[in-house]
């Protein structure tokens, strides 16, 4: 099986017949297009991805619904796997690298198929929050989080779709970030055999570093706070006990835009901001680009990385007042022409981020950055 797409034409009294750019991934089976059923959204496919399994061609047909397009007795068969609950599908590999999920990918309608869409077929996927997939066997599985016993279960806390952080070390569960009322959050622990919730751990975000802004929660965070371990009646996870002893680290903060990635240190003082700079001059081989700016909001300087210009700003806090986030960020303002479709601004940041991130890990700067 592969994915073609179909272009239509319409017709226009001034120029006659003309293309539009209505665009509709197809899949195809031997040079036909395979049949797959609109579901309850009605909606033509918005994307397609073909899944590289040993047990076979496979293809996920994608709108808001989710559809698994595999050959039985030689004849292509699409079942649906995924109902649509929100405005997109998502699809998330919750053994990546590190063996551990990895970011969520929102299918939206795309414009062509010149750039493949491929998915391992040696992983294990979550689609759209609720159905697991093996890529190996090419197997379903619902998770049961929608019951009023799984509401019970889980503390009244919603699973966030394709949100999961952890898995566990024998692959037999995961951990879903979830949000309950009154700003409340937890890890909602599933097992992937049954599909249903054995656990869920209220999360104390000053112990765990995450503040108020969610999107901080992911694989990475989760992995430093919280273990994993075996009990009679399964994998359990439960918060480090040294977890308030953790060092505080920063957090990269990435968007699919290139110039859109970021380096963010939450709740640190304003000699951090002096810190850091140091450390890129030291490190990365910053320059400063001007002087350094203070304002009544915070400090402001621009470094220049090669031919690359990025702004560090800390902004202060109304109360305390000498605590404030340091962020570094693409200055767009900088840019020359020939850096305008620059790819190594996301590895640059990360760089940056990684680097002072491991100064940090190893319990430097600690006393910069304010106590629970």
């Amino acid at each position: 099986m592969e994915v073609g797409e179909q272009r239509g034409r319409t017709f226009n009294a001034n120029y006659g017949f003309v293309k539009v750019s209505n665009f509709e991934p197809k899949v195809l089976f031997q040079g036909r297009p395979v049949v797959i059923g609109a579901g309850a959204s009605g909606n033509p496919l918005w994307d397609a991805w073909v899944i590289r399994s040993p047990a076979g061609p496979a293809v996920l047909a994608v709108n808001r619904e989710v559809f698994l397009v595999t050959l039985r007795n030689g004849q292509p068969h699409a079942e649906l796997i995924a109902n649509a609950k929100a405005d997109a599908a998502t699809i998330q590999a919750l053994d990546g690298k590190g063996g551990q999920p990895e970011a969520v990918t929102t299918i939206y309608q795309r414009n062509d198929v010149k750039d493949a869409r491929e998915l391992p077929g040696d992983r294990l996927y979550l689609i759209s929050g609720s159905t697991v997939l093996d890529g190996r066997t090419l197997r379903t599985s619902r998770l049961a989080i929608s019951s009023a016993e799984s509401r019970r279960q889980r503390g009244e806390y919603n699973p966030e779709p394709g949100k999961a952080l952890l898995l566990s070390p024998r692959k037999s569960r995961t951990a879903l970030f979830a949000r309950g009322d009154q700003n409340r959050v937890a890890l909602v622990v599933v097992d992937l055999g049954s599909g249903e919730v054995t656990q869920h751990l209220p999360i104390d975000r000053d112990q765990t570093y995450l503040g108020e802004l969610d999107y901080y929660a992911d694989a990475t965070w989760a992995a430093r706070y919280f273990e994993w371990s075996s009990s009679g009646g399964g994998e359990v996870l439960s918060l480090r006990r040294n977890a308030a002893a953790i060092p505080k680290i920063g957090w990269h903060l990435t968007s699919g835009n290139t110039l859109d990635h970021r380096y963010r240190l939450l709740a640190v003082e304003t000699s951090m901001f002096d810190t850091f700079l140091a450390y890129t001059m030291a490190q990365h081989g910053a320059v400063m680009d001007g002087e350094s700016t203070r304002d009544n909001f915070g400090r402001t300087a621009n470094i220049r990385i090669g031919s690359r210009t990025l702004t560090v700003r800390w902004s202060r806090f109304e109360s305390p007042p000498n605590f404030g986030h340091l962020e570094v960020s693409v200055n767009q303002y900088k840019l020359r022409a020939p850096l305008l479709n620059e790819l190594d601004f996301p590895e640059l940041i990360a760089s940056l981020a990684n680097g002072f991130n491991r100064e940090l890990a190893s319990g430097k700067h600690q006393q910069l950055i304010q106590k629970d």
